[in-house]
Order: C-alpha cells, then structure tokens, then sequence
C-alpha cells in the first residue's frame, strides 16, 4: 500500500507548487469592497443634494459615476495576473494604470466639489 498522504497536500501548502494560472479571488473579493466603500461615499453625497437642494451640473456627476466603475481596476487586472503598480512594456497594463489613476482623481475632484458647493450654501 503506497503513502499518498504527503501528496495529497502539496498543492494546498503555501510552498507547493502552482496548478497553474486562474483568477485570484482574494483580488476580486478586494474589488468588491471597493464598489461598496464608493457605494457609502456615494450615499452621503446624494443626501447632500437633497438635503441642500444642490442641482449638480453633469460635469459633477459624470466623473462620480466614472470613478465609481473604474477606481477598483488595478484589483479586477490584478486578479488576472497583470499588476498595475509595476509599469512594464505592456501597453494594456499602461492604460489600465492611466485610467485607475484618472478616476481615483475624479472622485476626489467630484466629491471636493459637491462639498464645498454644500459648505457655500449651507453658510448664509
């Protein structure tokens, strides 16, 4: 009778060896958490719409939601093997960082802007 116990473990201890490549889900689980940390910065930002009757303009607005879908791409490309914070030649690893960059500077812009117009008119 052969022993198959120390073989059987291998592939599930940290030093074994990799049963090829798949998605990385600890990366899409990270990415999850991004949409729903957005999704709790979003809700105050519409209740101060409301609750100061602001008319944010489109301009206002689109990079919200632009920022909203695009700031968890380097998690999402991660979980696929491509690492955004290390440029190298590759072109669709240079544009993913380019557009992960552009729309965490979206949301800061919207969200400064939808507060200072709040403090503008919450002050007499």
């Amino acid at each position: 009778m052969a022993n198959l116990g120390g073989t059987m473990l291998v592939p599930v201890q940290a030093h074994g060896p990799k049963q090829g490549k798949g998605i990385n889900l600890k990366q899409i689980g990270a990415a999850h958490l991004d949409w729903i940390m957005l999704g709790l910065i979003q809700g105050p930002a519409a209740g101060l719409n409301l609750a100061f009757g602001l008319d944010p303009a489109l301009c206002l607005v689109g990079p919200m939601i632009f920022s909203r879908l695009l700031v968890s791409l380097p998690d999402v490309f991660r979980a696929f093997g491509i690492n955004l914070l290390v440029l190298a030649d590759s072109s669709v690893q240079r544009m993913a960082a380019a557009l992960g960059g552009i729309s965490s500077y979206a949301i800061i812009v919207s969200c400064s802007v939808l507060l200072f117009d709040a403090a503008a008119n919450w002050m007499p």
